[in-house]
C-alpha cells in the first residue's frame, strides 16, 4: 500500500514554522493573541500536509 503523504524537505520547514508558532503561542499572555498565533500555525500544517500529498500524487501525474 501505497503511504498518502511523504515528508519533504519545503514540507518539514513547513512543519517547523508551525511548531515556532505553536511555542511562541504557549508563551504569549492574551487568548486573542494565542488564537491567532495557533490559526497561523495550522495555516502551515496544512501548507506541509499539500506539499506531501503532492509528493505522492505527482508522479502519476506525469505518467501520459
Amino acid at each position: 500500500m501505497k503511504d498518502k503523504y511523504i515528508p519533504t524537505d519545503m514540507s518539514w520547514r513547513y512543519r517547523k514554522r508551525a511548531a515556532n508558532l505553536s511555542h511562541t503561542a504557549d508563551s504569549t499572555f492574551g487568548h486573542e493573541k494565542q488564537i491567532e498565533l495557533i490559526k497561523e500555525a495550522l495555516y502551515w500544517i496544512q501548507l506541509a500536509e499539500n506539499e506531501e500529498f503532492m509528493a505522492v500524487h505527482r508522479p502519476m501525474a506525469n505518467d501520459n
